[in-house]
Order: C-alpha cells, then structure tokens, then sequence
C-alpha cells in the first residue's frame, strides 16, 4: 500500500520485499528484545508479562478462558465475579504498584477460583464488566468458533471424488473485489492436458 501510495504521488514504482524470517522477528523482538535492548544489558530478553508462568489460561469448569485486567480497578471487578472481593482488599494489594509487584500471586489465586464456573459464565461476566476475556480454543476446536463460522472462514464441500471436506476461506477482503467461486481441488494431473496444450500453442 505504501508503494503504490509513493507511485501514485511521485509516478516511481518500488521494489517490495516481504522476508519471512526477517518479518517474524522484527514482530517478535519488539516485544521480547527486553533487557538486551540497550548495550550492554540491563535485563534478561523477553517480555516479563507474557512469559509469567503464572499470566496464562486459566481452567473453567468445562474448558480454559484468558481473563486479563488491564486497569486497577479491573483487579477488584475481576475478584467480585470470581467471589472473591475481600482477596483484592488485602493492604499488600493497595495501590497501582503494589498490584503490579503482586501480578504472580493475584494470577494464582485466579487460577483456584476460576474452576468453579464455566466458559459461558465467566465469559458473560466479564464482558459485562468491560474486562477482557476469551474462550481458549484447541486446534479442533477452532473449527466449531462461533465467530469464525459467523463470517464465513470456514465452509463445508463436496469434492466429486473425495467427499466432503472442511475449506478454508480467505481472510482478507477487498470490496471491490467480488467473491469468486473457487473450484475444488484438482486430482493429479487434472489440469496437466490442458497446460500442457496451453505450452504447445505458445512454443508455436
């Protein structure tokens, strides 16, 4: 887009290089580079927050849920849902820095309450109260998320040969592109006649 941009402005195409590896780790150093990010150190590499053992999904009753609080007053919200409001009273929790300090501790006493309820309950709650919260999906059941499905990623086929099967939409969407229909998958050499014809009158 920025290339394109830069033409329309000056009428000078560019060269637009997308390394994989090279892309990865610039996303993920940003966060992760940590102490290594002056010279020499002052800190181990990564990001404390997300690599807290303790900061991670917590078990439900029928699954797993990540409730993050983002706020200082989404501590004492967070606690009220889990029945729990006098934990987050405790003066060694008082104060914003206190709370941070704390974060290992308050994250373990969330994963013993959270057990209690399920999945839909927590996360009703917590959307009610403004607190960010996800269901956890294993890889199978990504298939069966309710969002995806509402949009349309994913869709059920029938291939003339190999019965039905899941397909995988395209995320990305351009409006003024209309969807085409895509044709399912080919056998081998399906197509290899007609390649092979479209080659011949080109070598003519």
């Amino acid at each position: 887009m920025a290339a394109l941009f830069h033409r329309q402005r000056t009428g000078e195409g560019q060269k637009v290089e997308v390394p994989m590896l090279e892309s990865f780790a610039s996303f993920m150093m940003n966060e992760h580079l940590g102490g290594l990010t002056f010279d020499p150190p002052v800190g181990p590499p990564g990001y404390a927050r997300q690599l807290d053992p303790e900061r991670q999904p917590f078990r439900s009753a029928d699954g797993h849920i990540v409730i993050v609080a983002y706020t200082y007053q989404s501590w004492d919200r967070i606690f009220d849902l889990l029945g729990d409001p006098d934990y987050i009273k405790d003066p060694r929790f008082e104060g914003p820095a206190n709370r941070a300090a704390a974060m290992p501790e308050l994250y373990r006493r969330m994963a013993e309450l959270t057990p209690q309820f399920t999945t839909a309950y927590l996360l009703e709650r917590c959307h009610a109260e403004q607190i960010p919260a996800q269901p956890v999906n294993d890889i199978a059941g990504v298939l069966a998320d309710e969002h995806l499905n509402a949009v349309g990623l994913f869709s059920k086929r029938e291939h003339p040969t190999e019965g039905t099967y899941h397909e995988i939409g395209q995320p990305v969407r351009f409006g003024a592109m209309p969807p085409g229909e895509r044709r399912a998958p080919p056998q081998l050499d399906q197509d290899g006649p007609d390649i092979r014809a479209n080659l011949a009158r080109k070598a003519d």
